[in-house]
């Protein structure tokens, strides 16, 4: 039930949709404690699809599940910059919407960070990532 406004959202877009970090529960047990779901709609002129009572011309759509977790060790990411003598923060601006007044609000989360993300100044690189529908940004800076 959480993730249907996710799912709502992937049937109009035009790129992927995602969602996360956050855990996958199977059986009412954890089985992803981070993972990301992606999804991107698959668009067919021959197949309508109704949401919130609009006909859109849409299958419906793949998805991808990502275990966030697994991937940031496989990546190598915190031993790189490490080794490196820098530092990072890897942050998400999600839109979200009030439940009671259902007015728009965007929220940065911090997706991925190294231990001493704090050392790093505005003065450092900050660099846009495109993601597709919601905003990605690396910071990054040396330890001095």
């Amino acid at each position: 039930p959480d993730r249907v406004g996710i799912a709502r959202a992937t049937v109009p877009a035009k790129y992927v949709v995602t969602a996360g970090p956050l855990k996958l529960v199977q059986g009412g047990h954890p089985v992803v404690e981070d993972a990301f779901i992606a999804r991107l709609p698959i668009n067919l002129a021959n197949h309508s699809l109704v949401v919130d009572g609009i006909d859109y011309s849409c299958w419906g759509f793949a998805v991808v599940l990502l275990n966030w977790a697994v991937m940031k060790k496989d990546s190598g990411i915190y031993e790189n910059f490490e080794r490196e003598g820098m530092q990072f923060k890897l942050t998400r601006t999600d839109t979200k919407f009030n439940k009671t007044t259902g007015a728009k609000y965007y929220k940065v989360e911090t997706i991925a960070e190294s231990e001493n993300s704090h050392l790093i100044k505005d003065e450092n690189i900050k660099l846009d990532l495109q993601t597709g529908d919601n905003n990605w940004a690396i910071m990054v800076g040396y330890n001095d």
